[in-house]
């Protein structure tokens, strides 16, 4: 025999849910190979990721949300930035019906994807707070973080997937990819939530 493979040990049969399968099993363990090949896994160390760095956002999925106001702190609690939005001219309208009015950032539509970003920031570790209220629709909010333009990103997706759980997600080059496990969470119309980031 020239080679041995031990994958796939599972056979699916019709109405069958990937049930191991004795006869897969019994072949390989009467034909076993003479040696193995050698093998090295190599796994990046931690100093081998890049670290966060990049502006902040605001964003909504199918939902109308509002923002009272946006935060960025340094590590030691320091304001870098600070956001009450009585004009809301500092943001960057990337898609939805945005109105900064009265104290508040509201989105109207109930679009998908819809985003403001801060201009270009180029923070690290800092701490993001947004109070945030979902006003209608079938999610709650999205906060950016590690912002480097409208197809790199990391984001918290809170009330997310038709408002049942709560994930910390990053795009790259505009596929989404999950960073944490999702905690199950369902995000209250008309109530104010207060968020933090610590990045």
């Amino acid at each position: 025999m020239v080679a041995v493979g031990s994958g796939p040990r599972l056979v699916q049969q019709p109405g069958g849910f990937w049930n191991p399968n004795y006869y897969v099993q019994y072949l390989f363990s009467t034909n076993l190979g003479d040696f193995v090949l050698p093998s090295t896994l190599e796994c990046p160390k931690e100093e081998d990721f890049p670290p966060i760095r990049g502006s902040v956002g605001l964003g909504s999925w199918g939902t109308q949300v509002a923002f009272d106001f946006v935060r960025v702190l340094d590590p030691g609690g320091n304001v870098l930035f600070e956001e009450g939005f009585e004009g809301g001219r500092r943001w960057r309208w990337y898609r939805g019906v945005w109105e900064a009015r009265g104290g508040l950032l509201r989105q109207r539509s109930f679009g998908e994807d819809c985003r403001v970003y801060l201009g270009e920031k180029p923070w690290g570790d800092c701490i993001v707070e947004v109070l945030a209220k979902k006003i209608g629709g079938s999610e709650g909010f999205l906060i950016f973080f590690g912002v480097q333009d409208d197809f790199n990103y990391y984001f918290w997706n809170v009330g997310g997937f038709g408002n049942t759980v709560s994930l910390v997600e990053k795009a790259i080059a505009g596929q989404k990819i999950a960073l944490s496990k999702s905690v199950p969470l369902t995000v209250e119309s008309d109530r104010f939530y207060h968020l933090r980031i610590e990045v």
